[in-house]
């Protein structure tokens, strides 16, 4: 189990990594697709913006926004050959993404 201080960190590079794939999946999807393709990416482009990971409510926006966005891209898309494998890595960041979200749920403090 990761340490808390390095999940921030592991955080954002899930979100980076998710707007790389998503920036290839544009450039490879058709007209139809890229469009979806082109909202996530702008949606969690603003998510990375928007939320400060050192807090534990921006790493849980962060996740939950993503999750939802990646959720929502490759349920949209059609599953062609130039595309199938980005949607294979980002159904792979969403999983590891509510991995992520789990650990930052189990490791809140108890209320004393």
């Amino acid at each position: 189990m990761p340490e808390i201080t390095d999940r921030p960190t592991q955080i954002t590079e899930l979100a980076n990594q998710a707007a790389g794939h998503l920036k290839s999946l544009m450039e490879a999807a058709d007209e139809a697709d890229k469009v979806a393709a082109f909202e996530s990416y702008r949606d969690v482009l603003r998510l990375i913006g928007a939320y400060h990971v050192a807090s534990y409510e921006g790493r849980t926006a962060l996740l939950t926004g993503l999750i939802a966005e990646l959720n929502e891209v490759t349920e949209s898309i059609t599953v062609t050959n130039p595309v199938a494998g980005q949607l294979e890595q980002l159904a792979g960041i969403a999983l590891r993404a509510r991995g992520l979200f789990k650990e930052e749920k189990t490791a809140l403090p108890t209320p004393s």
